[in-house]
């Protein structure tokens, strides 16, 4: 039998005292992270662990960023070189030429593929009122969204995120077996400006 969302939470906010970790549940649809509005994030650096409760993703944000928190106290390989790249990622969507975006954005990719993997778990032992199925399609959009990143130079557009617009997500596989690494795939270049990603 699975433990409940609210044993999930108890178990969160043990392992963010126990880390050092300021657990902030943002009221709104959204919380800002630097110069963008996202769901949720973990940054290890202030140690804040963070998701916007009024999402409709709220449940699986809040599971995906503390699973962020795993990779940290884990010492997941690709989580040192992340920080870096996230800032270049940062710098190139504001419009600075970036020589090494891809490798960055790869990076930034294979992170979240791990992340996402992680929080797919925890929807096996945890009670998240979600389809699993979903979540992964939904997961692989928002993975692939990183690959799209080259081409659009840009974050995703508020209220229109991969992992919520409906024909992205019924385009993704239901399992972790889709190809990540090609950025230049031109199919779903295609499908995310179709969408207005």
């Amino acid at each position: 039998m699975k433990k409940s969302f609210d044993d999930l939470v108890k178990h969160i906010k043990q392992e963010c005292k126990k880390h050092n970790v300021t657990l902030k549940i943002g009221r709104g649809k959204t919380v800002k992270l630097d110069a963008i509005r996202v769901g949720g994030y973990f940054d290890s650096e202030s140690r804040i662990l963070t998701a916007a409760s009024k999402s409709t993703h709220f449940k699986t944000l809040l599971a995906h960023e503390y699973c962020h928190l795993t990779q940290f106290n884990d010492k997941f390989p690709l989580w040192d070189l992340c920080g870096d790249s996230m800032g270049k990622i940062e710098q190139y969507i504001n419009g600075e030429n970036v020589p090494d975006i891809e490798e960055a954005i790869s990076i930034s990719r294979d992170l979240e593929l791990d992340n996402e993997i992680r929080t797919s778990k925890l929807i096996d032992e945890y009670d998240l009122d979600i389809d699993k199925g979903l979540y992964i399609k939904q997961s692989n959009a928002y993975i692939l969204f990183y690959n799209y990143m080259v081409h659009s130079k840009r974050w995703s557009k508020p209220g229109n995120a991969p992992y919520s617009n409906k024909r992205i997500i019924s385009a993704m596989s239901d399992k972790f077996d889709m190809d990540y690494t090609n950025i230049h795939n031109p199919e779903i270049i295609k499908l995310y400006q179709e969408e207005g990603i």
